[in-house]
């Protein structure tokens, strides 16, 4: 069985990430779908996984950055191609799971709370400046 994994994004060191390096640890030949990922930023494990990031990787140099290109994230996602598997087991709080997969293939999300800054907006601005 082919599994790939999908995850937003890997730029910080949360339980979200957690949740990915699990997931890796069931399925440790399975590589690792993202929109952006910063090796600096996140955990060492993912040094040693086959992360595969989206376009959005190189539009921006900045971790910093990497939410003002929020209009382009579903599209980031759907462009990936999940052809070639037989499973697709993303972990989101965003867009991962909306990942277009064939009839053929069993896409299962593993759905978190919602990203912080878009439910608490304005908090989320004050505790990053």
């Amino acid at each position: 069985m082919k599994v790939a994994l999908v995850h937003d994004y890997l730029v910080d060191a949360g339980g979200a990430e957690r949740i990915v390096e699990v997931f890796h640890e069931l399925y440790p030949e399975a590589p690792v779908y993202t929109s952006i990922y910063n090796s600096e930023t996140t955990f060492a494990c993912f040094r040693e996984m086959d992360v595969r990031t989206s376009f959005l990787q190189y539009l921006t140099t900045s971790e910093r950055h990497y939410k003002w290109l929020l209009p382009l994230y579903p599209l980031a996602f759907e462009k990936f191609d999940f052809s070639d598997y037989d499973v697709v087991l993303s972990s989101s709080s965003a867009w991962a799971k909306g990942v277009i997969t064939s009839p053929e293939v069993c896409h299962i999300s593993y759905c978190t709370s919602p990203m912080r800054f878009a439910w608490s907006f304005n908090e989320y601005v004050r505790r990053e400046n």
